[in-house]
């Protein structure tokens, strides 16, 4: 039987996505564009004495997810909490989600690693067995594996579902993003907070807190391993195209952060100017820790940025332009499975 992908029927897929997000309105067509304007209004009290919460206001827009329907499969078989096999032989990567994993820990098996058997549990409830509408966020579509990279949508309760929200507000995963693909990282992260918040799922575990920016020992020990990692930013300098956010007096051995300018210039008029101004203004971030001279995290995406200290309704701002509307809905991507061992880890950072 031959079945009729989502595409053929886009007023069946934007009803079901507005059900899925709460959100009023989806464009036209094979491509699904979930936007909502960044809440910013309170930090304009700050602006007149704090030159980054300037730049972020100045470059606050529409931070626009768009996706393109793809085809409707059956779950055959839930591989891990981030991965499925489908009825043709397929398989697809939940984009924008890091499901726990034994390797995280010295655990050999996810049957003795709870986080991971939890997270499967979960997402065999949601989907094994049932039809599952795919979507797709950019041109790429598959990963070295030959895996599909996609959202995932299904039927629950008469509802339409987003898989990975659903996943991350439950504490099954963590939000993240691919360096190219990472415009609806603010919407993973919306679903993600509350649960990090109550320490739902893997929030649970020591081995998923959020780590300081100041003990650098213990970031050296979780090398090769993605952490969420929290500090006051001590100074941002530039070297060689690449914007430095340095958490201590000594950079040859303190924690410290990188972003490539291009990717700013990239996703955000101002964006560059944001990061700058963020000295001494306490943040979060999340990404693989590597050895560069101290331990370190290349961003994929400036939404990676938290703003924790800026005294706005929402506590917490992004860097990037966000689409936090109240609901949390939207899309986003992660990467792929490829990464999960860190990248160039003994490459030495920027001479500053």
């Amino acid at each position: 039987m031959t079945r009729q992908p989502a595409a053929g029927r886009p007023e069946d897929l934007r009803r079901d996505l507005r059900s899925a997000f709460g959100i009023g309105r989806v464009a036209p067509r094979s491509t699904i564009r979930v936007a909502a304007m960044a809440i910013l209004g309170a930090l304009l009290e700050l602006a007149a004495s704090t030159t980054g919460v300037a730049a972020v206001e100045q470059h606050a827009a529409v931070n626009a997810c768009q996706l393109e329907a793809g085809p409707s499969r059956a779950v055959t078989r839930v591989i891990d909490g981030e991965s499925l096999a489908l009825d043709d032989g397929s398989e697809v990567k939940l984009l924008g989600i890091l499901a726990p994993r034994a390797l995280d820990t010295t655990a050999t098996t996810a049957a003795i690693w709870p986080p991971e058997r939890d997270a499967v549990a979960t997402l065999s409830a949601l989907v094994l067995g049932r039809s599952i509408e795919l979507a797709f966020a950019n041109k790429l579509r598959n990963d070295r594996y030959g895996r599909l990279l996609a959202h995932a949508f299904v039927d629950r309760d008469g509802a339409r579902t987003w898989v990975q929200g659903h996943m991350l507000s439950q504490g099954h995963g963590r939000a993240h993003a691919l360096a190219d693909n990472a415009a609806c990282l603010d919407a993973l992260l919306a679903h993600e907070r509350p649960a990090r918040d109550a320490r739902l799922g893997l929030w649970s575990n020591a081995a998923y807190h959020e780590r300081s920016a100041y003990r650098t020992r213990e970031l050296m020990r979780l090398r090769n391993t993605f952490q969420v990692v929290a500090g006051r930013v001590r100074t941002v300098v530039e070297k060689k195209g690449v914007l430095l956010l340095n958490f201590g007096r000594d950079w040859n051995d303190d924690f410290t952060v990188g972003i490539k300018t291009g990717k700013l210039l990239l996703e955000a008029s101002g964006g560059a100017d944001a990061v700058r101004g963020l000295e001494n203004r306490q943040v979060r971030v999340r990404g693989w820790i590597e050895r560069r001279n101290g331990p370190y995290i290349e961003l994929s995406h400036a939404s990676e940025i938290e703003v924790l200290d800026m005294q706005d309704v929402r506590k917490s701002s992004r860097i990037a332009p966000t689409d936090t509307a109240a609901t949390g809905g939207g899309v986003g991507a992660p990467p792929s499975a490829s990464s999960r061992t860190g990248s160039n880890a003994q490459q030495e950072r920027p001479e500053r």
